[in-house]
């Protein structure tokens, strides 16, 4: 387990900045490709919200020279073109006498910024003086909550209904979600395209994109707007946690729930098949305190301090000394009991 670094931040009083790469809207200030600028918000000893002349990108160079490669209809993202030949070495037919090529530095310096991005930490003004005491990121899109206001705002890339909002718009700005405004919010967890919201009382709302059954609703349909996972009615959520295309929740009886995509045993099933609806972990009984996802795999923290893994393992994500995938959870032997916070990144 790695952590993970997201392009905002909540600074102590409640004050949100964003740094990063903005193509799709995903810092909040109310620009994109294509979106239009905003004022900085005034007072602040940081950045202004536009882009200083050092961060814009030289003329001749477009905002995509070093953008994401273009998505194809549906969200995916197309191949690159293809890399031009390398250039003969000292020994194939044909090369030159004289003296080698210089040998390219490891780490190329980096291109200058486009212009929808940002190098330093930046204001997000329309949160300005929210109270934010949360920010969660996905795939290119923002969610901030404010339990103070009880408020979740949404931004960034909004295919799939990841947003929240009703549609599939992009948000350049932070907009609130109305459909959580009669519900009282405690935690947010987002994956790659879907995002899930925990109540005070322990309802799980889900929206987003749901092709494997990552929104627990028992379809495979996306969901526009915030929707209660049936499934878990009656079952106190007290915590949430989203992998790329898998969910996982833990409640307050210390049970766990997966569901989602399976491929790689990351529901901790036994098997690597998708799941519509949250299915029980097998965890052996131990008390579950948090569940955390990496992008395809998964853990559980205790009330004791140990970790179990499971899921994806190609590069030893789950620390079991092997690079086996592992279907059904198990304890990382070296961490017993002092586990007080995991967190997962994608490898």
């Amino acid at each position: 387990m790695i952590a993970t670094c997201c392009p905002d931040v909540s600074a102590a009083d409640g004050t949100v900045l964003s740094w990063g790469k903005g193509e799709d809207g995903q810092l909040g200030l109310g620009d994109s490709e294509v979106g239009r600028r905003i004022s900085p918000a005034p007072g602040h000893g940081l950045c202004s919200a536009a882009p200083s002349s050092a961060e814009r990108a030289p003329p001749g160079q477009t905002p995509h020279d070093d953008a994401s490669p273009p998505r194809a209809a549906g969200g995916a993202a197309q191949a690159p073109p293809p890399r031009p030949a390398a250039a003969p070495g000292p020994d194939s037919p044909g090369a030159r006498a004289g003296p080698p090529p210089p040998v390219p530095h490891r780490n190329p310096p980096p291109r200058p910024a486009a212009p929808q991005d940002r190098l330093t930490a930046c204001v997000v003004p329309a949160l300005d003086g929210k109270q934010i005491d949360d920010v969660i990121c996905g795939a290119d899109f923002t969610v901030a909550l404010s339990r103070r206001n009880n408020v979740v705002w949404s931004w960034g890339w909004g295919d799939f209904g990841r947003l929240g909002h009703g549609d599939k718009n992009d948000q350049t700005v932070p907009r609130p979600v109305r459909g959580l405004a009669s519900v009282t919010i405690a935690s947010v967890a987002c994956g790659d395209n879907h995002t899930l919201a925990a109540t005070a009382d322990g309802q799980l709302f889900a929206f987003g994109r749901n092709q494997n059954g990552q929104l627990g609703l028992g379809h495979a349909n996306d969901s526009l707007v915030p929707c209660p996972v049936a499934a878990l009615a009656g079952k106190k959520v007290t915590s949430v946690a989203c992998g790329a295309e898998h969910s996982l929740c833990s409640t307050e009886d210390h049970a766990v729930f997966a569901w989602g995509w399976g491929r790689y045993g990351n529901l901790g099933q036994g098997d690597c098949d998708d799941r519509h609806v949250p299915c029980p972990v097998d965890c052996r009984g131990v008390p579950a305190a948090a569940v955390v996802c990496g992008w395809r795999h998964s853990a559980v923290v205790t009330a004791d301090g140990d970790m179990w893994t499971f899921g994806w393992s190609k590069y030893g994500q789950l620390g079991h000394g092997d690079f086996v995938d592992h279907t059904k959870p198990k304890l990382v032997e070296g961490l017993r009991g002092c586990v007080a916070e995991a967190a997962g990144g994608w490898r």
